[in-house]
Formats: structure tokens, C-alpha cells, sequence
């Protein structure tokens, strides 16, 4: 039976217990069904147990949940084996938010914890991704995370088949987030940014440039081929970042470029970042992100246009509900699918001209010139709908960096596939590889005490 179905249940059972005074038996009973929830599968039911509890007054002690930091780790092995990394990080953003790996920390853990609150860009990550962290979090990460990862890899036979010393499982462990999948996105390591610093400064006055248009700013776009990859690169943006993007003390992801050619997704496409260690990282961009993301970028010309345009109705004097019923049509004319098929391009702007054609108000308000004021509707949707694909947006974006109207760092957030940003992959690296490198530090610790027996 499923947690969730047994609440019912379990609910008379406490409330039989409480009423025959059986107090012990009900803090048995809520206890162990906490302990059952902490599996990749119920975790999300834990908050269902907490608040029966709290409806029924009694208090919930972390400490006395049975097993739970050998559950926590059974279902983080669980992510592992799946390679569920997004699991994980969920897994762990529950034990945070519910304190299930509370425990009092004597004098040495307690030093340790500061000593490890030094890592200003450990902190800011482990503060991006779970929100606000206590001292039994950062020791649970610290101590007990590669503890359990040591006890899964090197002590069980048969996660890595093939490999034939620890060594080797040790090194595909570390490499493995140089070039891997995560939430349907293809993830690269491609080097060193200060090599493509590098690279980018001497190729600056022998590259193809490109002049961006409809900016304030001067916005000079280059083409460089490093590596077999075709980067398109604001030349002015990536000036405006160069120290940043290679400061170690700064936790960011800034973009660097967009690959044109030799990218990893199936178009050949793809967005780089620079990241607070030092490393390119190249995100691919399949056709279904492509989807997505300029369905998004769509959106965002729509909502700008419509404030503009219900400003200006406003301003004409224009009656608050006329304005609503207006914005309203055009929000609703306009669907996810429409913004991708360029068949609905030219019946939608037929049946945004007719429409505005009949309302009285506005005609009588622009009188004569309710003509222009179509073709200017008209015109505004026309660019909203035409064909845009990634190196317009890409550009755009560029632009809108260039203007100060966005910032660099600010891009990968903005990049989506459903619900997941490039700057949710890179942050979630991020937090990994420093697990990884614990890992790697508990193997090392192991391999030398060894050696000294």
C-alpha cells in the first residue's frame, strides 16, 4: 500500500491510540511511517506525515526517525544507478527543508562546519540550490554524502563491470561530468576559458563581423572557429566580462557564445558558459529546446507590445474595460502552436484587423486615423510571428546585455526546457563536481591508510 493511501488509515489508528492515552504507541507508529516515506518514491509524502502530526500535537524529533540517514542514502543510491542526477538534488532539497539529517554536532564537527563556511562559492551554490542551509546540512554533504558514495562505488561489485582497479572507476567517476546528459540536454566540458580568451582576443581582428541593428549601443557580432566549432560572439559583451568570467572568486555562469556549427544538439547548435571554475561549458540545443525556447522569446515581444499598446490606449483616454476586452483578444488570438506555425501567420493578423476594424470606441478615438493604427497592430504581430530562429534570439539577447537591459549571468536563466534553465544544469554541476571531488578526497584517505598497514 502506498504511503499516501495509508494515511487515512494511520489517521484513526493515532486517533484510536490517543484517546486510549497510548501515547508511545502513536509516536512509534508516526516515526516509523516517517521512516518508510524517506525512499526516492514517498519522500513527497513526508510533508503529509509532519501534518498529521502537527494536527494531532505531536511533536516530530528528527533524531528519532529509525534508519533515516541509511534511507537517505538508499534513495540517493537509487538516483545513482539511474543516473537520476535531478533526483538527487530533489532528494536533497527535502532533507534540508524537513532537517531530516539533524543531529547535535560535537566541538570537532562544529569546527569542521566553519572551516567549510570559508568556501565562499561552495556556500553561494549550496544556497542557490537548497535555499537557506544549518550546520547539520553542511556537515550531512561534507562528511556523510561521500561516506555513502565511497560505501556504493568502491565496496559493491559490479557498478562499474569492465574497469579493472578502483582507480580507473575512480577516474570515470570524475570525468563523467565533462560530458553528460541531464533533463534531456546534452552537457560539454570544452576546456579552459582563459585558452578561449585567448583564442577570442587573437581572432578578434581577423574574424567575420557582423553588425548588430536596432541597438543603441554599438553591437558588433563575430564568427571564430575554435576547435571545429563555429562560436557566434558579442564582441562587446564578452570585453564587458573578461575579468569576471575568469575571477575564481565569483560564483556566476556568463555567456560566452552561441556554436553555429559542431554544436552538440542534432542542429548543430548549442550555448556556451564560463563557470566559476575556470571551464567553458558547451549546453546543446535539440529541436524540441529550440521549440520551446522561441516560443518563449515570442511571449516575451508579445507582453512588451501589449504594455506599450494598453500605455498608449490609456493615455487616448480610452475607457478601462474597452482596454481589457482588447488586450484580452490579443492574448487569446495568439497560442503556443501559433508562434511556430508560420501557416497561422497571416489568418491571425486577418482576424486581429477585423476585430479591431469593429470596435466603436477605438474607432472614435483615433477617428481617421484608426487605418494607421491597424497597420500598426498589424505590423507589431507580424514581427511577433514571423520565423525567428536561435541566432535571432540569441542576438537579441546579446543586444539587450549590450543595452544594460539584462546582464550577462542573467542568459543561461532565460534559456528553458519546460522547467529546467541551462543555469539549473550548471549550477547543479557545479554542486556535483564538488561532490565528486569529496569522493575522490574519501578514496584517497582510504587508499593511503591502507597503505600505511
Amino acid at each position: 500500500m502506498k504511503i499516501l493511501e495509508y494515511l487515512p488509515k494511520l489517521e484513526i489508528e493515532l486517533r484510536n491510540a490517543l484517546n486510549e492515552k497510548k501515547y508511545a504507541d502513536c509516536e512509534e507508529n508516526i516515526y516509523n511511517v516517517l521512516s518508510k516515506c524517506i525512499t526516492f518514491d514517498s519522500l513527497q509524502y513526508f510533508k503529509n506525515i509532519l501534518d498529521l502530526a502537527s494536527e494531532l500535537d505531536i511533536f516530530i524529533d528528527p533524531v528519532k526517525i529509525p534508519k533515516r540517514f541509511k534511507n537517505i542514502q538508499r534513495a540517493i543510491n537509487v538516483c545513482v544507478e539511474n543516473l537520476q542526477l535531478g533526483g538527487i538534488i530533489n532528494i536533497l532539497r527535502y532533507v534540508n527543508n524537513y532537517n531530516i539529517c539533524y543531529r547535535e554536532l560535537d566541538t570537532y564537527k562544529i569546527s569542521l562546519v566553519k572551516k567549510i563556511k570559508q568556501d565562499n562559492l561552495l556556500m553561494e551554490n549550496l544556497k542557490d540550490l537548497f535555499g537557506e542551509i544549518d550546520n547539520s546540512f553542511i556537515y550531512f554533504f561534507y562528511n556523510d554524502l561521500p561516506d555513502g558514495l565511497y560505501n556504493f562505488f568502491i565496496q559493491t561489485d559490479g557498478i562499474y563491470p569492465g574497469f579493472s582497479d578502483y582507480e580507473e572507476i575512480l577516474d570515470q567517476i570524475r570525468f563523467y561530468f565533462n560530458h553528460y546528459s541531464v533533463y534531456g540536454l546534452s552537457v560539454k566540458n570544452l576546456g579552459n576559458i582563459s585558452r578561449f580568451l585567448k583564442i577570442f582576443k587573437e581572432n578578434t581582428k581577423n574574424s567575420q563581423k557582423i553588425k548588430s541593428t536596432g541597438t543603441s549601443n554599438e553591437n558588433v557580432f563575430l564568427t571564430i572557429e575554435i576547435d571545429g566549432k563555429s562560436h557566434l560572439i558579442s564582441e562587446h559583451n564578452l570585453k564587458k566580462t573578461l575579468d569576471k568570467m575568469i575571477d575564481p572568486t565569483i560564483y556566476n555562469f556568463y555567456t560566452y557564445s552561441m556554436v553555429l556549427l559542431g554544436g552538440l544538439g542534432p542542429e548543430g547548435h548549442g550555448f556556451t558558459y564560463s563557470t566559476p571554475k575556470g571551464e567553458l561549458i558547451e549546453i546543446c540545443s535539440d529541436r524540441k529546446e529550440s521549440q520551446a525556447i522561441i516560443i518563449k522569446f515570442k511571449k516575451f515581444l508579445k507582453e512588451t507590445f501589449l504594455q506599450k499598446l494598453t500605455k498608449e490606449l490609456s493615455l487616448n483616454n480610452m475607457s478601462e474595460k474597452s482596454i481589457k476586452e482588447i488586450i484580452q483578444f490579443l492574448v487569446n488570438t495568439i497560442q503556443d502552436k501559433d508562434y511556430i506555425d508560420i501557416t497561422k501567420r497571416e489568418p491571425l493578423i486577418k482576424k486581429i484587423k477585423s476585430y479591431l476594424f469593429s470596435n466603436i470606441e477605438l474607432k472614435k478615438i483615433y477617428k481617421s486615423k484608426i487605418e494607421d493604427f491597424n497597420r500598426k497592430i498589424s505590423y507589431a504581430f507580424s514581427v511577433i510571428l514571423r520565423p525567428v530562429d536561435l541566432i535571432d534570439q540569441f542576438k537579441c539577447r546579446m543586444n539587450l546585455v549590450a543595452e544594460d537591459k539584462i546582464n550577462s549571468e542573467d542568459i543561461s536563466k532565460l534559456t528553458k526546457l519546460k522547467d529546467k534553465s541551462h543555469y539549473d544544469v550548471l549550477k547543479e554541476r557545479f554542486f556535483f563536481q564538488k561532490i565528486v571531488e569529496l569522493f575522490y578526497q574519501r578514496f584517497k584517505s582510504e587508499l593511503t591508510n591502507f597503505t600505511k598497514k
